[in-house]
């Protein structure tokens, strides 16, 4: 019976709507909010970019992600782990 706002991406929002549907939950309270999605970064740009800092750096790349969280939510959110350091 309680008003729910629900925030999240499209895919969450929608993961939310089918389980809450499974388990037949009412959701006639429950709004949400879908914030912009930037998309899966493609396959080849990830690889090419890969590429371009292992070259650039001499170095193979052990870790690499574009959604890194580790200064927060706020850009930058690429983060790549060589496996030899030059510094």
């Amino acid at each position: 019976g309680r008003v729910v706002l629900f925030t999240g991406l499209g895919c969450t929002i929608a993961a939310l709507y089918i389980a809450l549907d499974h388990q037949n939950i009412d959701t006639s309270n429950l709004y949400t909010i879908e914030l912009i999605c930037h998309g899966v970064t493609p396959k080849i740009v990830a690889e090419q970019y890969i590429d371009y800092l292992e070259m650039k750096y001499k170095s193979k790349i052990k870790k690499f992600t574009v959604r890194s969280k580790i200064k927060g939510w706020k850009p930058i959110y690429i983060f790549a782990e060589f496996e030899t350091t030059l510094f």
